[in-house]
């Protein structure tokens, strides 16, 4: 069996342009701060209704989950720095981001809909993600590193299943 590695669950860092007090940017920055296991951030009500929820399952792998409609237009940006691995699956109305900070290719550079499905790489990574009034925000992502990637590979392609835990190999 395989003793616990990997990188930690990514943290970002998240902030209204607009409104450096931003409620939204505050439950974000909670949810994603390092070290929680599990948190969750409720939407402040006079901004909109929903939720985020993170899950580290261990400290290569986690889970979040959001379902968010906002109340008004918002853009936020972000800063992350892992090596993570993210699978996102937007299960609600398309989502809009930018990555590097591009404000002038915002809706232009990344667009996930409803469906659909994506991989990214969060390496030194900035952003700006923009929701819009009544838009239904809601998606799963899994966060995962590298070597957990590495390790399933081999099972992919024999198309078996996992017998067990996933062993250390030998480089």
């Amino acid at each position: 069996m395989r003793g616990v590695r990997g990188e930690p669950f990514p943290s970002f860092n998240v902030n209204n342009p607009q409104n450096p007090d931003c409620q939204v940017c505050t439950g974000f920055n909670s949810v994603y701060s390092p070290g929680a296991i599990q948190k969750e951030m409720k939407m402040p009500e006079e901004i909109g209704t929903g939720y985020c929820r993170r899950i580290i399952i261990k400290p290569s792998m986690g889970v979040s989950v959001a379902d968010l409609t906002f109340n008004q237009n918002l853009i936020m940006d972000w800063k992350a720095d892992t090596d993570q691995y993210t699978l996102a699956f937007c299960l609600g109305e398309e989502l809009e981001w930018s990555i590097d900070g591009n404000k002038e290719s915002l809706a232009k550079e990344l667009v996930i809909s409803g469906g659909e499905s994506c991989i990214f790489n969060w390496k030194e990574t900035t952003g700006i993600c923009a929701y819009n009034q009544g838009q239904r925000f809601l998606g799963l992502t899994v966060h995962v590193d590298w070597e957990t990637i590495r390790e399933l590979i081999p099972c992919l392609q024999e198309n078996a299943l996992l017998d067990g835990p996933i062993r250390e190999t030998s480089p």
